[in-house]
């Protein structure tokens, strides 16, 4: 009975998580009091980790996005570049209390790059990444090395540390919680 409520659970947060996604967010501005990281930026993008919940609640997985700005005409790829470039990396071994982090993959669109056939994101994508905590309802220190590439007339890599303190506390939605809607 217990696992069938836990179930249940899973799937009204994942139905509220959708929900609140269909209403859609362009999250340029980032609030005070919404759980997301610093900002990492270089001349071509910006970066942020951001959290869909408040706090770690009772949540066996904790929904957080890596959401990555792009200058015009900048792209970065997918998990399967095509003909060219590598697909986002992002690494949270250093993180506490993280026994895993899974990276979905947004709905990517093709486009032609130096004569060759390339899948990925232009202007704005948000990668979601379920976040499944060692102790459920515990602080989670969430600590990410990223590594993806942009491309415009030349393909610059982007490497950068990301930290993102989860609290104990109830997993309510933030506004961030949209941002992890298209995934293929």
């Amino acid at each position: 009975m217990m696992n069938r409520r836990k179930s249940i659970g899973c799937v009204v947060r994942l139905a509220v998580f959708c929900v609140l996604a269909a209403v859609g967010v362009h999250a340029h501005a980032f609030a005070d009091n919404d759980p997301a990281s610093g900002l990492f930026q270089t001349p071509q993008s910006s970066a942020r980790l951001v959290s869909a919940v408040q706090g770690t609640g009772d949540l066996a997985t904790i929904p957080v996005a890596l959401h990555i700005l792009l200058q015009p005409g900048w792209k970065t790829y997918w998990r399967s570049p095509g003909d060219a470039g590598y697909p986002l990396q992002i690494d949270v071994s250093g993180s506490t209390n993280v026994a895993e982090a899974k990276v979905a993959w947004p709905v990517p669109h093709r486009f032609q790059l130096f004569g060759l056939q390339t899948f990925g994101y232009g202007e704005e994508v948000a990668f979601p990444l379920m976040v499944t905590p060692v102790t459920t309802g515990s602080p989670v220190p969430l600590r990410a090395k990223i590594r993806y590439l942009v491309c415009e007339q030349i393909c610059v890599p982007q490497d950068g540390d990301l930290a993102l303190d989860l609290p104990q506390g109830e997993g309510t939605p933030t506004r961030y919680a949209p941002l992890g809607h298209r995934v293929g």
